[in-house]
């Protein structure tokens, strides 16, 4: 059952691991220990391939380098070397797949203040080309491309235009990407704002894409376009300031949602539009992070979790006081909703709503598989202690299937989690989980943290660490269920326990150890 068995030496420090079949290095691109590292990140899935970015060392600088995989290690190759070899981050941007290519963006040179240049590949060298570069980019950082949002066999996107940013359309063909509309015509400040992901600037919708645009630089309304001036249109203005300022854009039953301001107030307030017909259905509630979920529309209103069926007098507070971050994911039964450093999670009612491992306080976004869920966050308390948890969405399924160090987001490609991790021996290189495999946990064991005693046992075992009073111990099977958790532990009856391997773990806010055990 056990894949491999390995022991490091690292100065006074024994760091014992146990590798189950589920986790483990998928390909170790650049073969060596640390510093030799391929450092993946930026997954796309695009046809039936995963591209990736890969950042290996090339002297004191980062060779940029493109790669894509099959699913297999054989079958994960790299695509183009030399993107850019400079340590200066965000020279390269992965965009998405456009009729079976993957879109990405560079820099033309590795200048923070360069214009960047339009690519696609097909997943060879010679089929990876430029498709144009973009006006010039006095903006910095703030003129990168972003938004990418894919209508048909197009994508729309934002970026500098020489002056401020603007809306600009890709067919995946030279003379088809074009700026569509200089909306601040003439006006540094921009006709699209600088806005992240989150908040979903920009939304696909009945054939063509919304945005939020301004003609002034500021006071921003709700847009749509087709790809043409002409067929870029004002749907929704606010007449005062600061402009309606849509955003958290969500398509439901055939309409847009979005939260905007409005004559009532300038909180952002819940719309919807059928792209002629606007209609507002909130007056006091500031509006965000929209959800569908079981076919109905949740969003957060303040701290609060409300839903609609799309009428004013059907959108109602759901319950109070669990809500300010957004949501970090969703599988068939619950979604969780992050509140300050602890999460909720919510069937959509108020009697199914109650606090969730507060373990994934610390949390980037979540992917599902089956039903599950699984992502990467730090321990509480802790920058270097980072690792796997999956979720079914109570609190005794959510557990820790991969103790590591440095690990990145999780991406989900062909019902596998893929990931970077580092360890001594390889570095930091691209791992996999395989939910379908036999599940386990990594062990990796500080000694001067922890000790137990006999080993292998037949009942009791003793325990010593020399972390705090308040560490915390959990004894796990090689699932990675939780079977006890308790302070304060010397002993531990295991007798009771069907024979076979089990891990102890014990974690304070700074350092977690964890150690294998045989119950004979």
């Amino acid at each position: 059952m056990i894949k491999s068995l390995t022991r490091l030496f690292l100065g006074t420090t024994i760091l014992s691991s146990v590798m189950l079949p589920a986790q483990s290095l998928f390909k170790d691109i650049v073969p060596g220990p640390n510093p030799a590292s391929s450092n993946p990140e930026q997954y796309k899935n695009v046809g039936s391939d995963m591209f990736f970015l890969a950042r290996v060392p090339s002297g004191s600088l980062k060779n940029n380098q493109l790669w894509k995989s099959d699913g297999t290690p054989s079958g994960t190759v790299k695509v183009k070397d030399s993107l850019h070899v400079s340590n200066l981050s965000g020279l390269i941007i992965l965009a998405g797949d456009l009729n079976g290519e993957l879109l990405y963006f560079s820099r033309s040179t590795a200048s923070s203040s360069s214009p960047f240049q339009l690519w696609k590949s097909n997943g060879t060298k010679a089929g990876t080309v430029m498709l144009k570069q973009l006006g010039p980019n006095p903006l910095g950082t703030a003129g990168e491309p972003k938004n990418y949002t894919f209508v048909g066999n197009k994508m729309y996107f934002t970026a500098a235009d020489g002056a401020g940013r603007e809306l600009w359309v890709t067919d995946g063909t030279i003379s088809g990407t074009t700026m569509v509309v200089d909306l601040a015509t003439g006006n540094i400040a921009p006709g699209i704002p600088y806005s992240g992901v989150l908040n979903a600037p920009m939304v696909a919708y009945n054939g063509k894409v919304y945005f939020a645009g301004s003609t002034t630089g500021s006071d921003e309304e709700l847009y749509a376009s087709d790809g043409t001036v002409s067929g870029t249109t004002l749907v929704y203005q606010y007449p005062g300031i600061p402009g309606c300022a849509p955003d958290n854009f969500k398509v439901w039953n055939n309409e847009l949602y979005f939260g905007g301001n409005s004559s009532t107030g300038n909180s952002h307030h819940l719309f919807k539009t059928d792209g002629t017909t606007t209609t507002q259905l909130t007056t006091t509630v500031n509006v965000g992070s929209p959800i569908v979920f079981k076919n109905e529309l949740f969003f957060i209103g303040g701290n609060d979790l409300w839903k609609t069926d799309g009428t004013a007098g059907g959108t109602q507070l759901i319950t109070t006081g669990i809500a300010n971050s957004g949501y970090a994911g969703a599988n068939n039964d619950y979604f969780f909703t992050k509140y300050n450093t602890g999460f909720f999670r919510t069937d959509g009612t108020a009697a199914g709503t109650s606090s969730a491992n507060s373990d994934l306080g610390a949390s980037a976004s979540f992917n599902v598989i089956n039903n599950i869920m699984y992502k990467t966050h730090y321990d509480f308390g802790s920058t270097t202690m980072v690792g796997l948890w999956k979720s079914d969405g109570t609190t005794s399924g959510t557990v820790k299937i991969h103790y590591g160090t440095a690990t990145g987001f999780e991406h989900v490609y062909n019902n596998k989690v893929y990931f970077a991790e580092y360890d001594a021996m390889n570095g930091l290189e691209l791992w996999s989980f395989d939910p379908a495999a036999t599940t386990g946990i990594v062990e990796k064991v500080y000694a001067s943290h922890l000790t137990v005693y006999p080993n292998p046992t037949t009942g009791i075992l003793h325990v010593q660490s020399d972390l705090s009073p308040d560490a915390e111990f959990e004894v796990c099977d090689v699932l990675g269920n939780t079977l006890l958790k308790q302070k304060h532990l010397k002993t531990i009856d295991l007798s009771h326990y069907a024979k076979g391997i089990y891990f102890i773990r014990v974690k304070d806010y700074e350092k977690s150890s964890t150690k294998r055990v045989i119950v004979e």
